[in-house]
């Protein structure tokens, strides 16, 4: 969705650059209140999945899964500074946090150390994706 649609495009360009947007002539304030109602709608739709595995609905079920997603998201390539990102890439992100944290979760890791554990790869993928963009500066000056 996000390289074949226009919406998706626009997307990539107003987190790119909201300036460039903007004197690009799209409305970068109707795209961002779209994209909020279109995550909010799927992070309801995920709470309403979440609250039927679990047979009920409670206040502390899934706290540690933004650093999760997060850290998938970044493993997999996508800049914290918005504009770059791919699909697939998110998806090898997903994988290799899942076989992380099931490796844990079979070695009896208590869920804090699980987080810290996740919270290091979050940290070195950060590292990693500024290495590499000062590496790409550096390369075109």
């Amino acid at each position: 969705m996000l390289r074949n649609t226009v919406f998706g495009r626009k997307i990539y360009l107003t987190g790119g650059n909201p300036e460039a947007a903007k004197i690009a002539g799209l409305e970068v304030d109707k795209l961002t209140v779209k994209v909020y109602m279109l995550s909010s709608t799927l992070a309801a739709f995920g709470g309403v999945i979440l609250t039927s595995r679990m047979g009920a609905a409670q206040l502390t079920s899934g706290t540690s899964y933004p650093l999760g997603s997060i850290a998938a998201v970044v493993l997999g390539g996508t800049a914290l500074t918005g504009g770059e990102g791919k699909l697939t890439g998110t998806i090898i992100g997903v994988l290799i946090i899942g076989v992380l944290t099931n490796g844990l979760i079979m070695l009896g890791i208590q869920q804090a150390y699980r987080d810290i554990a996740t919270g290091l790869v979050l940290i070195l993928a950060v590292l990693f994706q500024n290495l590499k963009q000062s590496a790409k500066s550096t390369a075109k000056s």
